[in-house]
């Protein structure tokens, strides 16, 4: 783990993982099932609508959270064109009087508190998770030079995947990363690949391919 100029930590994933991005890939496939629902059999345009499908996202409370992405970035509420055509453009009269800076006061002050909330209700939305989790994971631990089969996700044009094996194997773990992350060898000619612990499981055979045999760290 490394550190950007930023200050921020720099975390790695394993590659085709969606779990180690869960909050993009959340994200991404809530803004997927949006545009599906607007569509009306017509893909060419897809994109055109992206700006209203984003300001909706933006204005529906999270289910971490229980705010709204407005809330959380802009300390209010946005007004929706919705309560603009039929409510009108009416402002708060004591906000009409109040200067720039004891507006950006209070909206600090509001961002402040929507944090605070947001952040008791991920903590219990954390452990629920992960609680949810653990119950149906089992962490199998693997040490150097111990044999996995590998969950094939490689594709090859002419052979439908669905029809494949669904592992391959046997691998080799040639490097403990922790104990979610392993680098393993799948073969004598390809690279070496990270992968995360639920795409292997032991192999139990007798019979090892002589790349194995002859194999050296």
């Amino acid at each position: 783990m490394g550190t950007m100029p930023v200050g921020a930590p720099l975390d790695r994933t394993s590659p085709r993982n969606p779990k180690c991005n869960g909050q993009t890939e959340r994200f991404n496939r809530s803004i997927l099932s949006m545009i599906k629902s607007y569509l009306k059999g017509e893909q060419t345009y897809w994109d055109m609508n992206l700006g209203c499908l984003a300001g909706a996202y933006r204005a529906s409370p999270n289910e971490s959270t229980c705010l709204t992405p407005n809330i959380l970035m802009l300390g209010r509420e946005v007004r929706l064109p919705y309560a603009l055509l039929h409510k009108g453009h009416h402002l708060d009269p004591n906000e009409a009087e109040t200067s720039w800076g004891s507006h950006a006061l209070k909206i600090k002050e509001r961002m402040q508190r929507a944090h605070c909330v947001a952040r008791k209700h991920l903590e219990v939305t954390c452990k629920r998770r992960k609680d949810f989790y653990d119950n149906k994971t089992n962490l199998n631990v693997y040490k150097v030079s111990d044999k996995v089969c590998y969950r094939n996700e490689i594709k090859r044009k002419g052979i439908c995947p669905k029809l494949q094996p669904l592992f391959i194997g046997p691998c080799l773990v040639t490097q403990k990363i922790n104990d979610l992350n392993y680098e393993i060898q799948i073969d004598a000619h390809t690279k070496r690949k990270v992968v995360n612990h639920d795409k292997l499981k032991p192999y139990n055979g007798q019979s090892h391919p002589k790349w194995i045999k002859k194999f050296k760290h």
